[in-house]
């Protein structure tokens, strides 16, 4: 393994790798669509998983981090009354894999008025209690109606699920099949860090934003 002919003809290998791409983040207008979706589709199951997407956006969580939340969020509001924040547990996060951080509790938190200026988070959550949906074991976030009469699944979207969901939501309603071939759920969490970026916000500020945390730090919400 340490001849020369080996470690060169390896980096001949990697050098014909494929060039490593992240997927594209969402954009403003087509998250302010599925803000739209969760006020106005007319499907509740339309109407529930846009705002699932919407909340995996906002709080800027992975799939799967969000998949595993395992309480009902919340709304905060402020004196008016009006919700200023969303915000709910989850289980896991693929930064906590450390045997300390496994079983530590993080809060997923995100903006409850959304890029359209409505107010989606109140208005699914609304939905879900109509619906008499509620987290547990047995009912996540993320639900698929089956095609039993108001049966739901009782496992979560899977990620490549909820790639196929997103890109036919997007372009049912006008976004071009081309404009979403790059698109996958983490498009979601990297919609607000694509913005923040933009904006120069301090590496720190996104860091945290992100749940990402250095390796001196036990927990950047502590």
């Amino acid at each position: 393994l340490s001849s020369r002919r080996l470690q060169g003809a390896a980096v001949r290998s990697f050098n014909k790798k494929r060039i490593l791409t992240k997927k594209e983040p969402l954009r403003v207008a087509w998250l302010a669509v599925l803000e739209w979706l969760v006020m106005e589709a007319d499907s509740f199951e339309t109407s529930n998983i846009a705002g699932f997407m919407c909340f995996v956006a906002h709080t800027r969580a992975r799939w799967s981090d969000a998949a595993a939340v395992y309480e009902e969020p919340k709304v905060d509001k402020d004196a008016s009354g009006e919700a200023i924040f969303i915000a709910a547990p989850t289980a896991r996060t693929k930064t906590s894999n450390a045997p300390h951080r496994r079983r530590r509790k993080l809060e997923l938190a995100g903006c409850a008025r959304g890029v359209s200026g409505e107010h989606w988070a109140a208005v699914w959550l609304a939905r879900r209690r109509e619906a008499g949906l509620q987290v547990s074991a047995e009912s996540p976030l993320p639900q698929m109606l089956l095609e039993q009469p108001d049966t739901w699944m009782k496992r979560p979207f899977r990620t490549d699920e909820g790639c196929l969901i997103l890109k036919r939501l997007l372009t049912s309603y006008g976004v071009a099949p081309e404009d979403v071939k790059e698109l996958g759920t983490h498009s979601l969490k990297h919609a607000w860090l694509a913005w923040a970026a933009k904006a120069g916000l301090p590496s720190g500020t996104r860091r945290l934003l992100g749940y990402h945390t250095t390796p001196k730090d036990n927990s950047m919400l502590e």
